[in-house]
């Protein structure tokens, strides 16, 4: 998942995309405790300064785990000629 797409599923947003805050979609949130950053391999980290479990914040949004890493581009090696 691109982080753009990743982003537009929060509320209340802070920061430009390669590390930002918003609230936390897991509980009942009023100011901004979900951080959000990108790793070097492009995967998604969030963290809630609150406590919540990755898990929750990720099924709360209606995603997967594997939603948090980048999306796999076909290799130029692997294309049969």
């Amino acid at each position: 998942m691109d982080v753009k797409d990743f982003r537009a599923r929060l509320r209340n947003t802070s920061g430009p995309d390669n590390q930002f805050t918003a609230l936390c979609p897991a509980h009942d949130d009023h100011s901004n405790s979900l951080s959000v950053g990108l790793g070097k391999d492009g995967r998604i980290l969030i963290n809630c300064f609150t406590g919540c479990d990755v898990r929750d914040i990720v099924d709360a949004m209606g995603l997967t785990m594997a939603d948090l890493k980048p999306a796999r581009r076909p290799s130029v090696l692997s294309r049969e000629w």
